[in-house]
């Protein structure tokens, strides 16, 4: 596990891990390209699983972590609320889990005071995620780690603080598009399907 460096009047420190979950669904496959008989098969007691050949798992974690980055970086000064995060992130998530977001317009308690003393004081939050493992759940599943740090930044250049996320984000491929239908933080800031 992490441990989260906090800065007091912004951040309680907490401890967490970072776990992304990407799933595709390749929306331009054919069944006749695999014979049934030769498509790998998992069984419920077999957690290990081999990628249908169709399936781009770096394309998946790519928009698993640019997702997540765009989601969890503020700024306060030009945004209205958080919503606008998931309004940047539209070219990553699907439009049904970014109306979601909006709609609820972060019904996260714990995530909106935080933004509204970031817009107080006028600071802001870049995020930085890095994708550290992957591993095949399904044949159209992939599990993905990722680290995400988000830095607050005042004025001046110096960094705040740096804060640590956990991620869940399911990855949706649908002919050209891969979208995240659903995404989850911890602590429970949001958790969304779309």
């Amino acid at each position: 596990m992490n441990q989260i460096r906090s800065y007091a009047s912004y951040y309680r420190p907490i401890t967490c891990t970072i776990a992304a979950v990407a799933a595709l669904t390749m929306g331009c496959s054919s069944a006749a390209t695999t014979p049934p008989s030769a498509a790998p098969q998992s069984s419920s007691n077999d957690r290990t699983a081999v990628l249908d050949p169709d399936v781009d798992a770096s394309r998946a974690m790519d928009t698993a972590r640019n997702g997540a980055e765009i989601l969890l970086s503020w700024f306060p000064s030009s945004d209205a609320n958080e919503a606008s995060a998931a309004d940047r992130a539209r070219g990553y998530l699907a439009d049904s889990l970014v109306d979601r977001i909006v709609s609820a317009e972060a019904g996260k308690p714990a995530q909106s005071r935080l933004w509204a003393r970031m817009a107080e004081h006028r600071l802001t939050v870049q995020a930085r995620c890095t994708a550290t493992a992957a591993l095949p759940e399904t044949p159209r599943s992939i599990a993905v780690d990722l680290t995400c740090e988000q830095t607050a930044t005042a004025l001046e250049p110096t960094p705040l603080d740096v804060v640590e996320r956990t991620v869940r984000a399911i990855v949706t491929a649908d002919g050209q598009q891969v979208r995240v239908t659903t995404f989850s933080m911890s602590p429970a800031d949001f958790t969304g399907a779309a």
